[in-house]
């Protein structure tokens, strides 16, 4: 399989407990597994977060997520 993009599935705000808040991009990627038959075939792969900026971001669950360069949880508002 190989991926043929990275398309942006949602986004939104989250907030730390200092109040700081952090758009959120989520991304998934799209592989293309075509065969003969259907040479346009597509599945959704892995998903990946990042702030605005292009930091990394861990989920932790549907809510909370975790900044990774920063070692920062925020929570999702919206």
């Amino acid at each position: 399989m190989v991926i043929k993009d990275n398309c942006l599935t949602t986004q939104f705000t989250a907030k730390s407990e200092d109040g700081h808040e952090f758009h959120l991009l989520v991304y998934t990627e799209i592989l293309d597994v075509g065969i003969f038959q259907d040479p346009r075939a597509t599945v959704e792969g892995a998903v990946s977060v990042v702030t605005s900026e292009g930091q990394k971001v861990n989920q932790i669950d549907d809510l909370n997520y975790e900044i990774v360069e920063l070692g920062l949880k925020v929570r999702k508002v919206d």
